[in-house]
């Protein structure tokens, strides 16, 4: 009597990649202690599997039970349909990998003139000595906001630092979501624990700019530091002013470029810091007088004043902005403040305006910043006296004392 021939059971609809692979005993090779090797034999278990092609390559999640890799299947399945890259690849991408990428995307925009080469070696370093030594083995498919908090407030920095290696890792899980690599952006969520507040005296006081303007009466350079204390440019964007950036019936300066420094020493004209850097920025009285004095001071007209710089070396070349805050160091030095750095002249600028009760989203847009929320948390500490506009307290900024500034 002959039996009949079983028929298979029918899979489901959408469950073709399936499959079992039966327990079974295996013979292994085991290196014991001595050296020697011995044959061993190991049970495998049943274990369930499927597959599917996604973007060109086979993905496979595997279960101990049919049940299992049925319910993970939409780990494949669903963001396959949405369109995403779902291949094991990316399943194991890590923190690392996406800071690499994000990168060498960005060092490409920067050679296509769209980014500026400061930011990208600002960035490298955040990531090269804060980021990738904590984070950048973790998954980032397994990567927690949590996770991302305790490395924040486990670093061992000043909250100024904390906040710019968070930005970093925000806006580059950001690129991550573009470029389909990462599913979300868990380090948006993230917040840094503020430990301490800007000290006052980060900033350049009145009495402390009034010394410094009596030690820079003179200097060749004196008109770059007060537009830089009377408008609160940037280094980089008054040493890329052009005279046509100039409007004196107006009183202010188009920011359009700015002025960096790449590796190897060479001075490039680039895209402002922003998108929010290009902007009109309104000059103080004081600096525009300056700005005037050096206008007159020149022995040549410019033929072209588009491309003409405002500042230039002894040599008539731009300015390297690495020069720019030795000198000024030199200057501060002479005035008896001690070595201070360029910079805090703009956050002389930004502090005095916020006392006089300049509204914090107008110092904002002057500065450049690209939220207002940067400049509440650079300057929170500052408590505004009464007033209400740049222009009315353009006329008596920085002259409490003695009214040099003008």
């Amino acid at each position: 009597m002959t039996r009949a021939k079983a028929t298979p059971k029918r899979r489901r609809n959408g469950e073709g990649g399936l499959f079992r692979r039966s327990a079974r005993d295996a013979r292994v090779k085991v290196k014991k202690p001595d050296g020697t090797v011995e044959t061993r034999t190991r049970h495998v278990p049943e274990r369930w599997y499927y597959q599917r092609m996604v973007n060109g390559r086979q993905v496979t999640i595997s279960g101990r039970t049919e049940a299992e890799v049925l319910a993970r299947r939409d780990e494949i399945d669903a963001p396959a349909k949405a369109g995403r890259d779902v291949s094991a690849d990316k399943r194991k991408l890590t923190v690392e990998t996406v800071l690499n990428r994000w990168l060498a995307d960005y060092e490409a925009q920067m050679k296509a003139g769209e980014k500026a080469p400061n930011t990208l070696r600002t960035y490298r370093l955040l990531v090269r000595n804060h980021i990738v030594p904590a984070l950048g083995r973790l998954h980032v498919r397994t990567l927690t906001t949590q996770d991302v908090n305790r490395w924040l407030t486990g670093l061992d920095l000043a909250d100024s630092t904390r906040r710019k290696c968070r930005a970093v890792l925000v806006t580059a899980f950001a690129w991550g979501e573009t470029a389909e690599l990462v599913e979300r952006n868990v380090a948006r969520t993230s917040k840094v624990t503020s430990r301490e507040r800007v000290a006052e005296s980060a900033f350049l006081t009145a009495q402390e700019c009034q010394r410094l303007r009596e030690a820079i009466k003179g200097d060749r350079l004196e008109a770059l530091y007060l537009l830089i204390l009377g408008s609160g440019l940037r280094r980089g964007e008054a040493l890329g002013l052009a005279w046509s950036d100039v409007d004196f019936a107006a009183g202010t300066v188009r920011v359009r470029r700015s002025l960096t420094e790449m590796p190897g020493g060479k001075p490039v004209l680039g895209q402002p810091k922003t998108g929010s850097s290009a902007r009109v920025a309104r000059v103080l009285p004081f600096a525009l007088d300056a700005l005037r004095r050096h206008w007159e001071s020149l022995t040549v007209v410019p033929m072209d004043l588009s491309e003409a710089l405002v500042f230039l070396s002894t040599t008539g070349t731009p300015i390297f902005p690495n020069n720019l805050t030795r000198d000024f160091a030199i200057v501060t030095r002479r005035a008896g403040l001690g070595a201070r750095h360029v910079h805090e002249l703009r956050h002389a600028y930004a502090a005095e305006m916020l006392r006089r009760g300049v509204p914090l989203h107008v110092v904002s847009r002057q500065l450049g910043h690209s939220s207002v929320a940067i400049t509440a948390d650079t300057y929170g500490h500052v408590q505004p006296t009464e007033s209400d506009a740049l222009l009315a307290v353009g006329e008596t900024a920085f002259s409490q004392v003695g009214n040099v500034m003008r």
